[in-house]
């Protein structure tokens, strides 16, 4: 599978806060910015964001793929700026510490 992680390191190897957004916040890797974790609270909608999330983790996603993913746009549904791709973005864009 592409983008997949390939060995079985430990998630919280070099962990770090990477964004925060309204609802929750993502964890990834110092040096790769691949996402290992995150932590989110809300109602409607919020199982379907941990879901994504899961298997994002699982897949070895990274902050810049998050920054740039496309999202089904339904009111009732889905918000028109998803806040997981805007966190990514808002992090990528911060200076690095």
């Amino acid at each position: 599978m592409a983008g997949s992680r390939k060995d079985n390191r430990p998630a919280n190897l070099a962990a770090k806060l990477c964004a925060v957004y309204a609802g929750g916040e993502l964890r990834c890797e110092t040096g790769s910015l691949g996402l290992i974790g995150a932590q989110m609270v809300g109602g409607e909608g919020i199982k379907e964001r941990a879901d994504f999330l899961g298997v994002a983790v699982r897949t070895g996603i990274t902050l810049e793929d998050l920054a740039t993913m496309e999202n089904v746009y339904s009111p009732p549904i889905g918000a028109l700026n998803e806040p997981i791709s805007v966190a990514a973005q808002n992090a990528l864009a911060a200076p690095r510490k």
